[in-house]
C-alpha cells in the first residue's frame, strides 16, 4: 500500500520541490490567492464535506511566504490528518 508519505517522498529528491505537484498527487486542492478572514493568517488546511482536503494560502503574502506556508500545510496533512 502506498502511503501519503511515500507519495510526498517522490518530490523531495531534487530542488526546488514542486509543492503544487506534491499537493495534487496527495489529492489536496490549493488556492494560492485566498482572501483570508484574518489577514494575519498565512494559510489553513481543511477537510471538505466530501472528505477531501483543501489548502488556502493568503493572497496578500509574498511568493516566498506562500511557498513556506504551502509546505507547512502539507506537513500538517502528512502528520495530523487522522
Amino acid at each position: 500500500m502506498v502511503t501519503p508519505l511515500d507519495i510526498a517522498g517522490r518530490y523531495v529528491d531534487k530542488a526546488p520541490v514542486d509543492l503544487l505537484a506534491m499537493a495534487r498527487a496527495l489529492g489536496i486542492s490549493v488556492d494560492m490567492d485566498a482572501e483570508m478572514e484574518d489577514p494575519d493568517v498565512s494559510g489553513i488546511i481543511r477537510r471538505n464535506s466530501n472528505g477531501r482536503y483543501a489548502v488556502q494560502i493568503n493572497g496578500r503574502d509574498n511568493a516566498k511566504r506562500k511557498k513556506f506556508t504551502l509546505a507547512h500545510e502539507i506537513a500538517h496533512y502528512l502528520l495530523h490528518r487522522d
